[in-house]
C-alpha cells in the first residue's frame, strides 16, 4: 500500500473512487469526534467524508474531504510539506492587505531553504527562553489573588495567567502592549468563525488593529533588548523586519491560546485526582527530567484532552495516499484526540494516568499534540515548559478544586474547549481542599479512578 504523497502531476480530477464514503455527515459539526470515531470502525483509516466542499480549511476550490488514521498515513502527510500544505490563513480567505497576511504568515508559507533557515532561528530563540524563576513569582502573585475570591471561572483565569507568562517570557523586561496583539487575534478570530468578513465595519475595525499590530512589532524590534526571547529574534540580521513581524505574532499568539486551554483542561483534570495535586505539591521545584512528575502528568493530560483535537492539510498538487489517487485541494483530516485514544498504543485509552508515561513511548506519529514533521510547532519546547512551569508553580501556591459538583461538556471551537467555564476555587496548600465532582458529557471522555 502506497503511503506516502506521491506526485501525479495533473491528472488527478476527483477523489479515488476505491476509497470509502462515508455517507451522512449530518452529525459531524455537532460532535466531530464521535462521528470520526464511528466512521473509523466502519470504514477503516482512510475514507471520504465529502466532496466538492472542505470542512475545516474553508477553501473555496476544495476537491473534497477525506480523513486519515495511523501512524504510517500520519508521517506521509506531516512530513511532506510540499505536497500536504497548511490551509490558507484566516487572513488570506478574508483578502486583507498585504501587511495582515504577513502578520499570519510565520513559518507557514515558507518553504525549501528559507523554512529551515528561520525554523532553526525562531526555534533556537524560543528554546533558549527561560523564565522558570519568574514563572513561579506571577503565579504565586495570581493565586493569592484568586484566594482572596470566593470563586473564579477557570479558562478566564488561565487565559489571564498565560497571557502574563507568554509577554514575560517573549518580551522580558523591554516592554511591549501586547493588547495590540490581543485586540487583533480577538477580532480577526471572530470575524472569520462568525462569518462577518464582508461587514464593512468589522473589515475596517480589523485591518485598523492590524495595521497597528504591525507598526507596533515594527518599533518594537528597532528598539529591543532585555531578556525575552523575542529580543534575540529582533536582533538577528538574517530576519527581514516582516519576517520578525510575522515570526513574533505568530510565537505569541502560539504561546497564549493554546497553552491556555492545555492549562485549564489540566487543572480540572486535577482537581479530580487529589493524590496527583499533591505529589505534584510535594515535588522538587527543580523537578525537569524528561520523566519526572511534572513532565508525566503534562504528557497525559496532553494525551487524554489535547487541546489540538483536529487538524487539517491541504494537497498542493495531485498525490498518491493510502493507496488512492488524490486531486490537488483535497483537505485532509488528521484527528490527534483519536490517535492518542488508540488502545494498540495506550492501555485504557480513557484512564488519566500520569504513570503510563514511565513505560510508554509512542512514536511522534501516535501521539502529537503539538503537530509533526515539517509544520510541527516551532516553539513546542517552551510550550511544554510554560505550561509545566506553571502547573508545578500552581500546584504550590494553591489546591484547586471544583467549586460545587458541576457538569462539564466540551466542544471543538477550533480547538477542545469546555462547553461552559467550569468554576473553581483556590484554596491554601496545608492541607487538601474538599471539592466539587464532574458530572456530564467529560466522563465519556476520561476515567479518574485512581490506579
Amino acid at each position: 500500500m502506497q503511503m506516502q504523497g506521491k506526485p501525479l502531476g495533473d491528472i488527478v480530477h476527483a477523489i479515488d473512487a476505491a476509497l470509502p464514503r462515508a455517507g451522512d455527515a449530518s452529525g459531524l459539526r455537532r460532535d466531530p469526534l464521535a462521528w470520526l470515531a464511528r466512521a473509523r470502525r466502519r470504514h477503516g483509516d482512510a475514507f471520504v467524508i465529502g466532496e466538492g466542499a472542505p470542512l475545516l480549511s474553508r477553501a473555496p476550490d476544495c476537491a473534497g474531504v477525506v480523513a486519515v488514521f495511523g501512524a504510517d498515513r500520519h508521517r506521509a502527510v506531516l512530513t511532506d510539506i510540499d505536497n500536504y500544505a497548511l490551509p490558507i490563513s484566516a487572513a488570506q480567505l478574508l483578502d486583507l492587505p498585504a501587511p495582515l497576511q504577513n502578520l499570519n504568515a510565520g513559518l507557514h508559507s515558507m518553504r525549501g531553504e528559507a523554512h529551515g533557515r528561520d525554523k532553526r532561528i525562531v526555534g533556537a530563540a524560543l528554546a533558549d527562553a527561560g523564565a522558570r524563576g519568574d514563572v513561579e513569582t506571577l503565579v504565586a502573585a495570581q493565586c493569592a489573588r484568586w484566594r482572596r475570591r470566593s470563586a473564579v471561572r477557570l479558562l478566564d483565569a488561565m487565559r489571564a495567567l498565560t497571557l502574563t507568562l507568554a509577554s514575560r517570557v517573549l518580551f522580558g523586561d523591554a516592554a511591549f502592549a501586547t493588547s495590540t496583539l490581543m485586540e487583533y487575534f480577538h477580532l480577526r478570530r471572530a470575524a472569520t468563525l462568525g462569518n462577518q468578513g464582508g461587514d464593512a465595519d468589522v473589515r475596517a475595525a480589523l485591518i485598523r488593529r492590524g495595521l497597528a499590530a504591525d507598526a507596533a512589532l515594527r518599533a518594537w524590534r528597532r528598539a529591543a533588548h532585555g531578556d525575552g526571547a523575542l529580543a534575540r529574534l529582533a536582533q538577528n540580521d538574517a530576519l527581514s523586519d516582516d519576517a520578525f513581524v510575522a515570526h513574533a505574532n505568530v510565537a505569541f499568539i502560539s504561546c497564549y491560546e493554546p497553552v491556555a486551554v492545555a492549562l485549564t483542561w489540566l487543572v480540572l483534570l486535577l482537581s479530580q485526582r487529589p493524590d496527583v495535586r499533591a505529589a505534584l505539591r510535594a515535588a522538587p521545584p527543580d523537578d525537569g527530567s524528561r520523566h519526572g512528575l511534572v513532565e508525566r502528568v503534562v504528557d497525559e493530560a496532553l494525551r487524554v484532552l489535547t487541546p489540538n483535537a483536529l487538524m487539517v492539510r491541504v494537497t498542493a498538487a495531485p498525490v498518491v495516499l493510502a493507496g488512492a489517487a488524490l486531486p490537488r485541494g483535497s483537505e485532509i483530516v488528521l484527528c490527534p484526540f483519536l490517535a492518542h485514544r488508540d488502545p494498540r498504543t495506550f492501555a485504557q485509552p480513557r484512564r488519566f494516568s500520569p504513570s503510563r508515561w514511565l513505560g510508554t513511548r509512542p512514536s511522534p506519529f501516535d501521539y502529537f499534540p503539538f503537530g509533526a514533521g515539517g509544520h510541527a510547532c516551532v516553539g513546542r519546547a517552551l510550550a511544554l515548559r510554560l505550561v509545566g512551569d506553571a502547573v508545578a508553580a500552581l500546584a504550590r501556591c494553591a489546591d484547586i478544586v471544583l467549586a460545587g459538583d458541576q457538569a462539564v461538556d466540551w466542544r471543538v471551537h477550533i480547538m477542545l474547549l469546555p462547553t461552559h467555564d467550569p468554576v473553581v476555587r483556590f484554596r491554601g496548600v496545608r492541607r487538601a481542599a474538599e471539592g466539587g465532582a464532574i458530572f456530564g458529557g467529560l466522563l465519556r471522555l476520561v476515567d479518574f479512578k485512581e490506579q
